[in-house]
């Protein structure tokens, strides 16, 4: 079989532009009153996240500044004593401030070592509160002393994703150790108290968000496996008690009190008779009605904001979202418009890849999706949310398995892309289940789904579901403790590869992963081992020429399904920088000739001589491969495009050892590449094209393949890329392709 031994490697661009995203976002206002909105979108690999603020009243971005480190961020907020918005990124966990007139933004530094900062929030006396991850601790920063507090972790869990204040008291809401918890911290001593959610609510996987909406009363909102399971619980604090709970409302905040009133505050409801609408909550009667106003989004901030014109008198609501728009709503006129920034952002991390049946390529992000189409060389926005963690395919029909909430889609690719309809909405894994990472199809009618569970949680499993009908049936832990992180099918069973990783922000409980085989048909497993000790992730399952292969942490290995044991092993590198290895492939060309991607790396696989040859250095994530045989992967932002060319096999030859005195004519294989020897040498091979080695490659027809280092004569031929060329004269180290140059092409 010829081997791949080189190739053309390019860029596809970008394909999510234009999409700039703020997980979070804060509403405020400038020296002179202004009412101002301040987002953080996110950077990727290369570009840092950005400051953002846009005047309301004059409808226009007045300040825009890249941080200098840190291109994530889930933590943004406002505070009104002291005029000022504050930012947090997670990796590194830097504080930053913008005060609105100012030419640049202040870094504050790390206030907690190791921490990420995961929300922020400003206390009445202008004290700015944080909550961290992966330990769920909550601080606070004094803007005047620059003084920290670490006020230590917050009731065993690792997300402090919400905290609010008053003079006295903070009360954070945590999100780990399977469920959500409400703590009161006092802010003079830093003791924690626990307040129990509602009856009925205590297995609510997140208290995701806490506002302080009058001076006498909490709104909290608890979050279950998805932004679908949200209900909305108001607490007394002068009795400590819980007065009412809302079911059905969408994420996230509800605005502060009304200030003509001081009674009613504003949210959206999801679902039921109000779905989508926003609507009145009177804090004294616990009674709402909608009040005809239903905008298209995720809440983020609220502010009662002075709008100075005539369609908007006295006190108008503005809200924000993660998309970068700011819309306003005015309860006495009912006037109500949406302001787009149109900021465009750095361009968006591809999170996942895969080929479809219709051999187009479909990207995924947290927030959107695409695909590539390869006869048109362009890219598709489709209209769906990302966040997909797996693909498969059944028949006709691309699979998708969506965070959060291990959401399942499918889409038929005969027909037109619309959005709700084709695919349609996704259906809820639940069972605590958050990534269902690994798809794959049983028969015609069937797919096993292998899932990773919510955060702070262990224990994956096996879902069997049927597109058609929407029939599932799901077994959490057939494997312990462990995630379901790839599967194949072989024969009557399904094999599978687990993580001992759970969902983020909790320790695995298991030791190594396993390698596994599922029966569909009885629903049981049949087999487990364990083939490598305190290996964390087996995934890229792929079954070929009677083989399963897999990879664990790097290793390369091929398994006899009907022996039980593990065939061969290729040692890559180490790799457990995703901790459900979906950053690592396996795909195998029409031709039997395979290639893998670990530690960023892309490799061609001997599969007959058991080696490995790296293709790509740097940068590759996840791998697929079309029916021409072209790869393609995710390096950041980008999507690539690999051709490999082939050589025919090397004749054997002994490998090159170092300090051996070789003669001109003596062959070696070196680094997976045949060398022959110029001169008497005692050189390393590959280390200079104008050394004493040759490399010599062999296209499968015979005719020499260029390489840099190799000598050429006149009327030499050779292969470069699709084209033969002849040598006019002496050359080496000459590329084909200049027409002044040693290379004439030639027709075949």
């Amino acid at each position: 079989m010829p081997l791949a031994l080189d190739g053309l490697n390019e860029s596809l661009g970008s394909p999510f532009t234009n999409n700039a995203l703020s997980p979070d976002q804060s509403l405020g206002v400038g020296r002179e009153g202004q009412p101002l909105a301040f987002f953080f979108p996110r950077g990727n690999d290369e570009t840092t996240s950005e400051v953002v603020v846009y005047d309301i009243r004059a409808q226009k971005i007045i300040f825009t500044e890249h941080v200098p480190r840190g291109h994530d961020s889930w933590a943004v907020t406002f505070s009104h004593p002291e005029k000022a918005a504050y930012f947090g990124t997670t990796n590194p966990g830097v504080l930053y401030r913008y005060t609105p007139g100012a030419d640049r933004v202040e870094d504050l530094g790390i206030p907690l070592s190791g921490q990420f900062i995961w929300s922020l929030d400003a206390a009445p006396d202008g004290t700015i509160l944080g909550g961290s991850y992966p330990d769920a601790h909550l601080w606070t920063y004094s803007p005047q002393s620059g003084e920290v507090r670490d006020y230590g972790q917050i009731l065993d869990s690792s997300y402090a994703m919400t905290m609010a204040a008053n003079d006295t008291t903070i009360w954070v809401g945590t999100k780990g150790a399977s469920r959500g918890r409400l703590a009161a911290v006092d802010r003079a001593t830093g003791s924690i108290t626990e307040i129990p959610v509602p009856a009925g609510y205590e297995e609510k996987l997140a208290v995701y968000d806490i506002a302080l909406v009058r001076e006498d009363r909490l709104a909290v909102r608890t979050e279950g496996t998805s932004q679908a399971d949200t209900a909305l619980h108001f607490y007394d604090l002068p009795s400590a008690t819980w007065l009412d709970t809302v079911d059905d409302v969408a994420a996230r905040k509800v605005s502060s009190v009304d200030p003509r009133n001081n009674r009613d505050v504003y949210f959206r409801m999801r679902q039921g008779a109000h779905s989508g609408q926003v609507v009145r909550y009177d804090l004294d009667s616990g009674s709402y009605s909608p009040v005809g106003w239903a905008p298209n989004a995720i809440t983020g901030d609220w502010l009662w904001v002075q709008m100075d014109e005539p369609e908007y008198p006295g006190w108008t609501l503005a809200l924000t979202n993660y998309s970068m728009r700011v819309r306003l709503f005015n309860p006495d006129t009912g006037a109500r418009r949406t302001l787009q920034l149109g900021h465009p952002g750095a361009p968006v991390r591809i999170a996942q890849l895969d080929i479809g049946p219709d051999q187009k390529i479909y990207l995924s992000s947290q927030a959107a999706q695409s695909r590539w189409n390869q006869a048109s060389e362009a890219y598709e926005h489709l209209q769906n949310r990302g966040g997909v963690q797996g693909y498969g395919i059944l028949g006709p029909h691309l699979l998708m398995g969506k965070y959060p909430g291990a959401g399942l889609q499918t889409y038929d690719t005969t027909r037109p892309w619309v959005a709700d309809e084709n695919p349609a909405p996704s259906l809820l894994i639940g069972e605590q289940q958050d990534r269902p990472i690994a798809l794959t199809a049983i028969d015609d009618s069937w797919v096993a789904v292998g899932t990773a569970p919510e955060s702070s949680t262990v224990g994956g499993g096996i879902a069997l579901w049927r597109p058609a009908t929407g029939e599932l049936r799901f077994q959490r832990n057939v494997i312990p403790d462990h995630s379901v992180v790839s599967l194949v099918r072989v024969g009557d069973l399904v094999w599978g590869g687990t993580s001992i990783n759970g969902g983020y922000g909790v320790p695995p409980k298991a030791t190594t992963a396993k390698l596994f085989a599922f029966d569909p048909t009885t629903e049981r497993i049949v087999y487990d081992a364990s083939p490598f000790d305190s290996v964390q992730t087996i995934s890229a399952l792929t079954f070929h020429d009677g083989l399963l292969w897999g990879n664990a942490d790097g290793t390369l290995f091929s398994f006899d399904p009907a022996k039980r044991a593990v065939e061969a092993v290729i040692k890559l590198e180490h790799d457990t920088q995703e901790i459900h290895g979906r950053n690592r492939g396996i795909v195998v060309d029409s031709c039997g000739r395979m290639f893998a991607v670990t530690q960023d790396k892309l490799y061609f696989i001997d599969t007959e001589e058991r080696t490995a040859t790296v293709l790509v250095q740097e940068g590759v994530r996840d791998l697929a491969i079309n029916d021409s045989g072209q790869l393609f992967y995710r390096a950041g932002h980008t999507l690539m495009r690999f051709t490999p060319t082939y050589s025919a096999r090397a004749p054997k030859a002994p490998a090159w050892e170092a300090g051996k005195v070789y003669h001109g004519g003596d062959k070696v294989t070196h680094g997976g590449r045949l060398y022959e020897a110029s001169w008497w040498t005692k050189e390393e091979p590959g280390k200079s094209v104008r050394g004493s080695w040759q490399e010599i490659a062999v296209a499968p027809d015979g005719t020499a393949l260029w390489t840099p280092s190799r000598i050429f004569n006149s009327g030499d031929r050779v292969w470069h890329g699709e084209t033969a060329y002849v040598a006019k004269w002496w050359t080496r180290n000459q590329k084909p392709g200049d027409p002044r140059g040693p290379w004439r092409p030639v027709d075949v």
